[in-house]
């Protein structure tokens, strides 16, 4: 049955059956008994459809400048190795394409995003923003950020109510995420998340767990429920091509994937008030693993279009492939490279993707981290394969030993016992 598959858990004939938007579990049951529950759940699921992107709003994404006031020893795009900002003209023309294409939208979500710290030079995304909010009824700011920014620029997001995701490694800051003179940059990224979330705030922490942090999670986890953090994505480092740092950096899979779960148990156990997004495990579909694939919209500061925030820079490695597009006197689009760019999906790659009983879970992995390990043609990461091997049965025969895991790790669940 396509769309429907099993996973055995620990114990005797126990099963996680797995379709779209719904995760099952029976216990103790014969071959046939599996496969008479599979046929129901497949009966139930077959004509759920992906959700159909919502015509009222309309997403961009503008990486505002390659700059930044920090040296993460891990980053993914060497952050402050080049200082090149995005200009208005550039803006401007990519919101005036969203309105022009999107006739319908009443709501822009423009996101900033990395390459660098996108509020560095907050007077010009304050402009851009200020443009956009002629053209569009509402725009919601979604933005990833260092936090190091200054009480104008927190308060300037508590206003317009911004969707923030706060880049911050806890124990690990002081080593891992330091200002560009290699002063601690912790005191003040503190006091930002306790002003965000006393401003009304309900902002996301991600922390990159690196081998010396793997053993840590307990203790990032208490930190940040001390600071009344209510969500946090946890991801291990993973070294690319063109990253600041090797890859002695990056966790083992397997201490990773046992350690995410010991304070996955931990949190569930205790009642802590705090969400862990593990980035491993989502709610069973059929579609993409990300926008990569699925329209992704990304404005450079060389005027060009990416479908990933790890391609950023023209000269970057595959930059011909993931790169559709460039801002000249007109937005200029590569048809060929955006169909190519939807096949980036498990269906298409190589290996046993198609056909692995986790694949409406993993949908593949993050395509980025398959092509840079692999490159073309689109395998399967062997560091994301093995993790999610060993993290999902695990994590599966906990939930349906215990109820209260699948809630620290997805809101919402649609789960049968």
């Amino acid at each position: 049955m396509k769309n429907v598959t099993y996973v055995q858990l620990e114990g005797e004939n126990n099963y996680a059956i797995l379709a779209p938007d719904q995760i099952t579990f029976i216990s103790n049951a014969s071959k046939k008994e599996l496969e008479e529950v599979m046929e129901e759940v497949y009966e139930e699921t077959k004509d759920i459809e992906i959700d159909k992107p919502n015509k009222l709003h309309v997403s961009l994404a503008l990486m505002p400048t390659y700059d930044c006031n920090l040296r993460c020893i891990y980053c993914y795009s060497q952050g402050g190795k080049t200082k090149e900002t995005i200009d208005f003209e550039t803006a401007k023309k990519t919101i005036d394409y969203a309105r022009k294409y999107n006739k319908e939208a009443k709501t822009l979500d423009l996101y900033l995003v990395g390459g660098g710290e996108p509020l560095l030079y907050i007077d010009k995304v304050k402009e851009i923003v200020e443009y956009a909010d002629t053209i569009f009824k509402r725009v919601q700011i979604h933005v990833v950020t260092n936090a190091t920014f200054s009480p104008e620029t927190r308060d300037w997001l508590i206003k317009r109510k911004a969707n923030v995701r706060v880049s911050y490694d806890v124990v690990g800051q002081k080593k891992q995420r330091p200002f560009y003179n290699n002063k601690f940059s912790g005191v003040v990224v503190i006091n930002n998340i306790k002003e965000l979330i006393a401003g009304g705030l309900e902002i996301i922490v991600q922390c990159i767990i690196t081998d010396d942090t793997v053993t840590k999670m307990r203790e990032i986890v208490n930190e940040l429920i001390n600071l009344k953090v209510k969500v946090v994505k946890l991801e291990p480092c993973l070294i690319n091509d063109i990253s600041r740092g090797t890859k002695q950096l990056q966790p083992s899979a397997k201490d990773y994937a046992n350690n995410l779960i010991d304070v996955i148990e931990y949190v569930a156990n205790n009642e802590l008030d705090i969400l862990i997004d593990t980035g491993y495990f989502t709610r069973p579909t059929t579609g993409n693993y990300c926008g990569m694939g699925d329209g992704n919209f990304v404005v450079t500061p060389e005027k060009m279009i990416t479908s990933c925030v790890e391609v950023a820079k023209m000269q970057d490695p595959y930059s011909d492939i993931v790169m559709f597009g460039k801002i000249t006197d007109e937005i200029e689009i590569d048809l060929k490279k955006q169909e190519f760019l939807k096949k980036l999906n498990y269906e298409n790659q190589k290996g046993d993707c198609r056909t692995c009983n986790l694949r409406l879970i993993c949908l593949g992995g993050c395509p980025m981290a398959n092509i840079w390990e692999n490159g073309f043609p689109l395998t399967k990461s062997n560091y994301t394969c093995m993790l999610e091997k060993i993290f999902l049965p695990k994590i599966l025969s906990k939930i349906s030993q215990n109820e209260n895991i699948i809630q620290v790790i997805m809101e919402n669940p649609v789960m049968k016992y």
